[in-house]
């Protein structure tokens, strides 16, 4: 059976998936503070993860990043969606801590390696990033979604 999370499911938990959250509601099967290192699961124990609308309130968003690549099995992916930084939701809660270009997956992904089209780094492959726009304006941008997947690179 495959395991996957929901982390920071909110109100929003989704079925076949573990929910967590930092607060315990019912739809929370586990509390976790992703501020808090390490997570609770062990590591490659994870197929799958779903992390909507939730890095943007961690406060050290590059450690997110190197504990679910910990906690990934070898080929599992985590779809991430945050507000667009032009988004004027990105600014609608005290509680954004970090603020999200489409491009900035470049950066947060551990150690970058360059590719030709910029689409692979250590531990990380980028398989789609997305922005999707408003409704009635089609200008503006309102969140990013990237799906990554975990690899690993050789050294030369």
């Amino acid at each position: 059976m495959k395991t996957k999370l929901n982390l920071g499911c909110g109100d929003k938990p989704l079925k076949g998936f573990i929910n967590s959250d930092y607060i315990k509601t019912k739809n929370v099967d586990i509390v976790v503070d992703l501020n808090n290192f390490p997570y609770p699961w062990e590591s490659n124990s994870i197929d799958y993860i779903n992390c909507d609308d939730t890095l943007e309130h961690l406060k050290e968003p590059e450690r997110f990043w190197h504990e679910i690549h910990r906690i990934l099995k070898l080929g599992a992916r985590i779809k991430v969606k945050v507000p667009h930084y032009k988004s004027i939701g990105a600014y609608a809660c005290f509680g954004h801590r970090s603020y999200f270009h489409e491009n900035a997956i470049d950066s947060l992904c551990p150690t970058i390696i360059t590719s030709e089209d910029n689409s692979t780094c250590r531990g990380f492959k980028l398989i789609e990033k997305r922005v999707t726009r408003g409704r009635f304006f089609r200008w503006q941008k309102r969140e990013i979604i990237w799906v990554v997947e975990k690899i690993f690179l050789q050294e030369k």
